[in-house]
């Protein structure tokens, strides 16, 4: 049986797979022990950050839920605020074409 540890960019795996779907909040122990059945898996890390505004109790309350789970290990990141310009030459916005982005750090 192969040895593995699974890697999880946590907001890829939202927006990509899960988001407006019935496993939001998905056991990844087990997803992954059904997925990967012929794998000793030592340990699942799972990568993310911090969300603001509205969604983040929703998702305080999965990273609770998953730290339950013995091989799954949270590693968090954070936002940082970026200014970007706006390269759009017919933009009909009328103000300053530099806008504040928020990026995720450290959680790659």
């Amino acid at each position: 049986m192969k040895k593995s540890i699974i890697y999880i960019d946590g907001f890829n795996l939202y927006y990509g797979a899960v988001k407006g779907t019935p496993w939001k909040w998905l056991d990844l122990e087990k997803y992954f022990t059904l997925l990967r059945q012929d794998d000793d898996i030592q340990q699942i890390k799972y990568f993310t950050a911090p969300i603001s505004g509205s969604h983040r109790q929703n998702q305080d309350n999965y990273l609770l839920a998953l730290s339950t789970l013995p091989r799954v290990e949270i590693i968090l990141g954070k936002f940082k605020t970026k200014q970007v310009k706006c390269l759009i030459s017919n933009c009909t916005y009328r103000g300053p074409k530099i806008f504040n982005q928020q990026e995720e750090k450290r959680t790659d």
